[in-house]
């Protein structure tokens, strides 16, 4: 279920095509209402690569950045080519 979230759900932008990632997007009520009237929530994403023979876990936090999906899993798509090289 993990590995759908990258490939056709909310954190498609975790995923790194040559190696595979799998995770899960969420985001964290602050209790908080911004100016325009919304409220402010925490992203986040949290998900290992690569997706065969598992070698890091990877939790990243936005605060404020209102979308885990959005905002959380490209960073944590960014650590993982890092970490593995571009692309894996």
């Amino acid at each position: 279920m993990l590995a759908m979230v990258t490939q056709a759900g909310t954190g498609q932008a975790a995923m790194v095509d040559k190696i595979g990632t799998a995770g899960k997007t969420g985001s964290a009520e602050t209790g908080r209402v911004g100016t325009t009237g919304n409220s402010i929530n925490h992203a986040w994403f949290a998900g290992y690569a690569p997706l065969k023979n598992p070698q890091y876990v990877i939790v990243v936090l936005v605060e404020e950045g209102m979308s885990g999906g959005n905002v959380a899993a490209p960073i944590f798509k960014e650590i993982v080519e890092t970490l593995l090289g571009n692309n894996g």
